[in-house]
């Protein structure tokens, strides 16, 4: 692959992992009530308790922290290609 399609897919990985953080994180939903009226799709079961959190209660994201975690083991910190 051409060093360019390269930078490219890692630009849009970077977009991509930029989106899937604002899931991830459980202070994005900080104020926010989220109530599943099933059937609700996988949303429904999209939480999951968060050891670092602030917040004592399962948070939306569980699929999103899941990735993230996939994503890390796999092919190490990929923070370089994030804006944030």
């Amino acid at each position: 692959m051409a060093d360019k399609e390269v930078e490219r897919y890692k630009r849009a990985l970077g977009i991509a992992l930029d989106a899937l953080q604002v899931y991830a994180n459980p202070e994005t939903y900080h104020a926010i009530a989220i109530l599943a009226d099933r059937p609700a799709g996988d949303f429904a079961d999209d939480f999951s308790r968060v050891p670092e959190s602030d917040y004592d209660r399962p948070m939306p994201g569980k699929a999103a922290r899941a990735a993230f975690k996939k994503l890390q083991k796999r092919y190490g910190d990929l923070s370089a290609y994030r804006r944030s």
